[in-house]
């Protein structure tokens, strides 16, 4: 069986993906697609008027026939290609059965009617109104022919195949076999009000292709109208996401605001700034219009990691607190850089990169070239890439594989892991393969391959793409397939590089930190990747923040983490302050008076450390020398039975 998997693979090598297609029109799902700055998003419960339907049982007569016309108004470029047909036609369909209903339009075989259209009737639309358009369709082939049917939908204001070749495209599908019927759902906004056609256009020469099949048209008008033109840009510094839009229409509006189809806030004017999230990940941020019990569309915006500052960046940053709340542990880790990036020209079609590991010759995998400029050591610690497995199964894990060039092709392996799972678990879309034990290479040209991988004997429906994109190293990729012998083979196309990019970091000097609390600087300098922060109110909550300590005129993106308060666990602190600092600015002594009396009392600096420490003290008042610190800010922390507090002194 696996080998008439391998021979597929090579009939398909040049075949796209229903769903990556389909998703160019539709709005029930929405891939983070870099090629694009906005696209929308289908809200679970927004309220539309549906303005269109087409079935095509008008056609139907008494009796039946086999075959019948288009409906009243409906137009072809080519008379009987496009056509209505019943249930139970025999022969060349085998049977196909409507999407509902007892008739559906198909494109029959027609050796004269090659690149036809059909041309539905006048639709009366509203400019600026959004508008869904949705249908059903199949594409299933010629029995036992490698015989596909590549078709598109537009629409425009001219029912001619002049007027409508250039009119707004909303889906298209190429080279790809759709056996079972298939939604697509299409948005649509109007730059003008007028009448409206659909165009169905078959795009399969004469002599090639046999069937496709549409049912069941809706056109739908949103009630709640959402807004436009939707733009994320990032500050200088990427601490920062500031979001615009423009408003659906005069009047007061109420907004939701999304980050990863979480709401994050409501604001009711045309702008948001969000500042609570992670610079060195990517991020989709949306925006839809709140209509009391409903919402319009969804707006959205993807953003890829914001370009780090000129000195790097931390990442993945947690704080845990202490059983007893007396601690707060920040801990987070050295950002990685893009060190090649081989993810511009975003395309939708992807070619198979698979791997079955229960099999001999098991393997048919793309790698595309980059290179370690002379001088530059790397430490390459994850593969950026993008994939999909289609309506086959999806693989268990995701396999990367790096080899050293040899003669202008990947030559000897230098790593080898087929048990990754990629961040957040997905295996379909973007993903980032975090390789279990980073690779160091030199200067020189390498090549890097990543794929789907299947465990199990049983290989029917297991199959995984790569996506491609349009910015190679020269024009040339390469195919390992295992069961062909034939090593590795040059492949050129239209899309002649894998999507991906070499995240890691260079060999430069290890980078200090600085730790902030709710804006504040607590802590300068950290050569660790981790603080504990003794000096917090555990009664309510803190936004904690880290940046690399970078040189004048440098920039550095914060990462942040905010956590509520830590909890009843016997900390009683007031809000009000419970002891005084005098002096405070100090040179000498200061004395600490507080409203009860306390058991400890610590001083911490800018570094974490405890510098002056006392216990047992049972007083409600103590005074400390501190001649002997370094000028700077200081903490003072102490402790009694009913809880903890903190304050800040200066010491000149």
């Amino acid at each position: 069986m696996k080998k008439n998997i391998l021979l597929l693979v090579l009939m398909i090598l040049f075949t796209g993906s229903i769903f990556a297609q389909a998703t160019k029109g539709r709005t029930l799902e929405s891939p983070r697609n870099a090629t694009v700055s906005s696209y929308d998003i289908k809200a679970d419960n927004h309220s539309r008027s549906l303005i269109y339907t087409e079935g095509f049982e008008s056609t139907v007569g008494s009796p039946p026939s086999l075959w019948g016309p288009l409906p009243q108004d409906w137009t072809t470029s080519a008379t009987g290609v496009w056509i209505t047909a019943h249930d139970t036609i025999p022969g060349i369909i085998i049977h196909q059965t409507p999407h509902s209903g007892e008739r559906f339009m198909v494109r029959s075989w027609n050796a004269t009617g090659a690149m036809s259209w059909a041309f539905s009737s006048g639709i009366q639309l509203t400019a600026g109104a959004d508008y869904t358009i949705s249908f059903w369709f199949k594409a299933p082939g010629y029995p036992n022919a490698n015989e596909y049917d590549d078709f598109e939908v537009r629409i425009g204001q001219t029912a001619t195949a002049q007027g409508m070749s250039n009119a707004h495209l909303l889906f298209s599908n190429i080279h790809t076999l759709v056996v079972p019927w298939t939604q697509v759902e299409c948005s649509f906004t109007p730059s003008a009000t007028g009448s409206y056609y659909l165009g169905f256009h078959d795009l399969t020469p004469s002599q090639v292709g046999y069937v496709v099949m549409i049912d069941d048209i809706e056109i739908s008008e949103a009630l709640c109208p959402p807004v436009n033109n939707l733009v994320a840009n990032y500050s200088t510094d990427c601490s920062k996401a500031n979001l615009t839009w423009d408003a659906p229409g005069s009047g007061n509006f109420t907004y939701q605001i999304l980050r990863d189809d979480e709401e994050i806030a409501r604001v009711t004017t045309e702008s948001y700034t969000d500042s609570d999230f992670e610079p060195t990940l990517e991020y989709v941020w949306s925006v839809r219009v709140v209509c009391d019990d409903n919402y319009s569309i969804t707006r959205s915006v993807y953003k890829t990691p914001c370009t780090p500052p000129s000195c790097g960046s931390a990442k993945n940053l947690s704080v845990t607190y202490g059983t007893t709340c007396d601690e707060a542990l920040l801990e987070w880790k050295k950002s990685t850089e893009v060190l090649w990036n081989n993810s511009d020209g975003y395309s939708m079609y992807g070619r198979p990169s698979v791997r079955w590991l229960m099999e001999e010759l098991s393997r048919v995998i793309l790698a595309d070239d980059f290179i370690v400029p002379n001088g530059e050591t790397w430490t390459i610690s994850e593969v950026f890439t993008a994939g999909f497995y289609n309506d086959y199964e999806a693989p268990q894990y995701l396999g990367v594989e790096i080899f050293k060039d040899e003669g202008g092709h990947p030559g000897e392996q230098i790593y080898e892991e087929f048990y990754i799972t990629p961040l957040g678990g997905s295996m379909t879309g973007f993903l980032t393969l975090v390789l279990p034990e980073p690779l160091v290479v030199t200067s020189g040209k390498y090549w890097v391959s990543s794929y789907g991988v299947y465990e199990g004997e049983d290989n029917d429906n297991r199959l995984y793409y790569i996506h491609m994109c349009t910015t190679p190293v020269g024009s040339v990729f390469y195919i390992l397939n295992e069961s062909s012998g034939n090593g590795w083979e040059a492949t050129t196309g239209e899309y002649p590089s894998l999507y991906f990019r070499i995240q890691g970091s260079k060999t430069i000097a290890e980078p200090e930190y600085n730790v902030y609390r709710d804006g504040e600087l607590i802590a300068t300098k950290i050569t660790d990747l981790s603080f504990s922060d003794k000096t917090f109110d555990p009664n309510v909550g803190h936004k904690w923040s880290v940046k690399v300590a970078c040189p004048a005129g440098d920039l550095s993106a914060p990462i942040y983490v905010t956590k509520e308060k830590c909890g009843d666990v016997g900390v009683n602190e007031t809000k009000t302050k419970s002891f005084t600092i005098v002096p405070n600015p100090a040179t000498d002594k200061i004395t600490i008076t507080a409203n009860n009396n306390f058991n400890t009392i610590e001083v911490i600096n800018f570094l974490g450390q405890t510098v002056i420490s006392q216990s047992n003290i049972l007083n409600s008042a103590t005074t400390l020398d501190v001649a002997h610190l370094n000028s700077g800010v200081y903490f003072v922390r102490i402790a009694s039975e009913t809880g903890t507090s903190v304050q800040k002194f200066v010491k000149r």
